[in-house]
């Protein structure tokens, strides 16, 4: 989670004006949460088809 907050502040710190690698760093971003929430949920359907 701190990798996500030191990542958000890097984005925030970005020129006022959103840049293309501001977006594209925002973008990128969201990639990574969207995986580590799919990574979450399969993880508990594995618990879940275990028992």
């Amino acid at each position: 989670m701190n990798d996500l907050m030191s990542e958000l502040e890097e984005v925030d710190n970005d020129d006022n004006t959103v840049t293309r690698t501001a977006a594209y760093r925002l973008m990128e971003l969201e990639h990574k949460l969207l995986f580590n929430e799919l990574d979450y949920i399969h993880h508990l359907l594995d618990i879940i088809n275990q028992k």
